[in-house]
């Protein structure tokens, strides 16, 4: 699309809503309103539609956090964590479409073929083209791989308290731990 009509600029129409409320509003269009180039010696005579109907919402801002969007690691290991730096951002558009937002997602980080943990840059995936965030992006992701995991049961652990005159009850207990997938033998109380 050009800037130029006839070798000038292109003809506006400017309307002035500096007094208009938030709301649906009809607006008159008048000659008056559009401006065209003055050595194109065009005038305007009149304007279709005459009216144009807008809607017009307040700008707000607000913050929200900062989703990281992953693929998933070789099936041998999992994510421990993930840390994302800045945690939130500040969401800036009008207020139909700021209020509804949860969340900004990053753009998808693939973990297939990733053998350790890693620190990466981010592209924030804003849908919406009538929002814009602060900072815009982009985010550092910090992703703490390590072996796969599963919950074991130790049970018969024994309480044994600092001072030998203290009772404890019950005088053994059941934990759930995290181990390697790899480690296939039994856990027992020593």
């Amino acid at each position: 699309a050009s800037n130029m009509w006839f070798g000038q600029p292109l003809p506006s129409c400017r309307v002035d809503l500096g007094q208009a409320g938030e709301g649906e509003r009809e607006v008159p269009l008048m000659p008056a309103d559009v401006r065209v180039p003055r050595a194109s010696g065009l005038e305007v005579i009149s304007i279709r539609p005459a009216r144009v109907r807008l809607t017009l919402e307040k700008v707000i801002s607000r913050e929200v956090a900062i989703r990281v969007i992953r693929g998933e690691p070789p099936l041998d290991l999992e994510v421990y964590g993930v840390k994302v730096e800045p945690q939130v951002v500040t969401v800036t558009g009008p207020r139909s479409h700021v209020q509804g937002i949860r969340d900004i997602p990053t753009e998808n980080i693939p973990l297939s073929g990733q053998r350790e943990s890693l620190r990466t840059y981010a592209r924030l995936e804003i849908a919406d083209s009538a929002l814009h965030a602060s900072p815009p992006g982009p985010v550092q992701v910090s992703i703490q791989l390590g072996v796969r995991r599963q919950v074991r049961v130790i049970r018969g652990v024994p309480v044994v308290p600092d001072d030998s005159s203290v009772t404890v009850v019950p005088p053994r207990i059941r934990l759930r731990v995290l181990v390697p997938i790899s480690l296939q033998q039994a856990l027992t109380a020593a």
